[in-house]
């Protein structure tokens, strides 16, 4: 740290440099201080153009594009900040300039003139394709550090809003190029949020999956026609009820069937226990047999007399008429010559109960035909369930197929709705990005700034007299003090020579 009795000697330094180099100091001063003059008088005029852009949440925040959903998602956190530091750097960007300068011509960037019209989108933007880009020229690239230079982009902390200064020597030229720069910057901007070939690339995809739909659906129709149902579901509950109900009327028939064979068996019973017959009638009457026995024996008396008198006791004739005689006689008493006649006639209990019969066998019969005809039919209906279930994983899978393929179809045709939107809304620069101040037109200069820059150039002017002196008494060094005069000679001083009036002007006294 330097001492006090140092300080004072710099600041004695100082000021013998400054008596001694005064003229150069004083031109130097005035060389600086009028070359400032001349440079505040001569410098040309600058204005500022100011536009500011306001970005605001709109749908490039809030919704995705269609392409970013196709796979699986990750959640990725980005502050307002970042997104507006990035929107600062496509402004900033290189390709903003020359597209900027190939929208308003290097000569008017660089002397002013006609500007050429704006290029819409398709012209410029075509241009702007790495395909395209062509190399530029001199003129261009002097265009495009011009407007580096003279073109201010900034944004306050914590706002959404963007500014865009513009300096040049003319108004309208400033104000042209702030607002050519945010129209530019627009298009850019709508470009940028934009994913190209993402409408061409749903419409395929969605004209595929719709031909994918239309097949899947067509086999599993083809394949129901085969088996003659509308959907499986349906088709095996209507075989499930068909079942159930012909298994209901297989158990009422064979209910039925018993109830009719037990009657059947309890009728039989019945009759054989009836007589076929019963008497309506009865009276009494000759005995007709009777009668014509007792003829029979007055004839066989009449023919044993006569054979009694002709033939002895032993002859065979007359012992076997004896013999007839003995046996009819032997009937004959045991007949009664009055006989009882009845009338009989078809009992009518057995008739009845036989005509009963005869409906409960047919009955039988009904319910047996009825119970066969049930059960092929019961056989036909598990045969088509089993058919069914056998092809169920067929037809699952079929259906399986085409949900998946009408899946598909449908993200796929709402993404390219999606697609479609964002399309036409870009088509007609429909964004988030809002211009809330036009590039204005300044009607004075904010440039050069005369007092700055003349108490600049008069402190300049200052420092470099001093400067110019200190550096004029280092150059040429001379002896000023009794110290300076016994540190070179190393001798001691006798006395000193008071200065004179002639010599005030030139040097100090030791």
């Amino acid at each position: 740290m330097p001492t006090p009795q140092q300080l004072l000697d710099l600041v004695r330094y100082v000021q013998r440099a400054l008596l001694l180099h005064q003229r150069l100091a004083l031109l130097v001063f005035a060389a600086i201080t009028f070359a400032t003059l001349a440079g505040v008088i001569l410098m040309p005029k600058s204005y500022y153009s100011e536009a500011r852009l306001f970005v605001r949440f709109g749908r490039e925040n809030l919704a995705l594009d269609p392409t970013a959903t196709t796979g699986q998602l990750i959640s990725i956190y980005e502050s307002r900040e970042s997104e507006i530091n990035s929107l600062l750097e496509v402004l900033k960007s290189r390709a903003m300039l020359d597209r900027l300068v190939d929208s308003l011509s290097p000569e008017f960037v660089l002397y002013g003139g006609e500007p050429q019209p704006l290029a819409r989108r398709g012209e410029a933007a075509s241009g702007f394709e790495p395909a395209a880009v062509l190399q530029p020229s001199a003129l261009h690239q002097r265009a495009v550090q011009q407007l580096e230079r003279d073109i201010n982009i900034s944004t306050p902390r914590k706002s959404n809003i963007i500014t865009v200064e513009c300096r040049a020597s003319r108004p309208e030229v400033a104000q042209l190029i702030a607002a050519r720069l945010v129209e530019i910057y627009r298009e850019e901007y709508v470009r940028v949020h934009r994913t190209a070939g993402s409408y061409q690339f749903f419409a395929d995809q969605t004209l595929l999956t719709q031909k994918e739909w239309e097949a899947a659906s067509a086999e599993l129709g083809a394949a129901k026609n085969k088996l003659g149902i509308v959907t499986l579901d349906g088709r095996k509950k209507q075989l499930q009820d068909e079942i159930t109900d012909i298994d209901a009327k297989l158990l009422t028939n064979r209910s039925d069937l018993s109830t009719t064979q037990a009657r059947i068996a309890s009728l039989q019973e019945l009759i054989a226990k009836l007589p076929a017959t019963v008497i309506t009638q009865q009276a009494q009457a000759p005995n007709a047999a009777f009668d014509n026995m007792r003829g029979t024996l007055f004839q066989l008396e009449a023919r044993e007399q006569e054979l009694a008198a002709t033939r002895r006791d032993d002859h065979p004739q007359l012992v076997a008429v004896r013999d007839q005689l003995r046996d009819l006689r032997h009937v004959l008493a045991e007949q009664s010559p009055q006989r009882l006649q009845s009338t009989e006639a078809v009992n009518p209990s057995r008739q009845a109960l036989e005509l009963s019969l005869l409906s409960e066998q047919s009955q039988s019969d009904a319910l047996e035909g009825r119970e066969q005809a049930l059960l092929a039919q019961q056989a036909v209906l598990r045969n088509d369930l089993k058919t069914l279930n056998g092809k169920e994983a067929q037809l699952t899978r079929l259906q399986q197929e085409v949900e998946l393929a009408e899946a598909r179809h449908r993200s796929y045709a709402d993404k390219l709705e999606q697609a479609r939107i964002n399309r036409s809304l870009d088509a007609d620069r429909i964004s988030s990005l809002t211009v809330v101040q036009p590039a204005s037109f300044p009607t004075r200069a904010t440039g050069p700034r005369r007092a700055y820059i003349l108490g600049l150039g008069l402190i300049v002017a200052a420092i470099s007299s001093l400067g110019s002196a200190l550096v004029a008494a280092y150059l040429q060094p001379m002896l000023t003090t009794r110290d300076e005069l016994r540190q070179v000679l190393d001798l001691p001083l006798v006395g000193f020579i008071p200065r004179t009036e002639a010599a005030a002007g030139r040097a100090p006294a030791l």
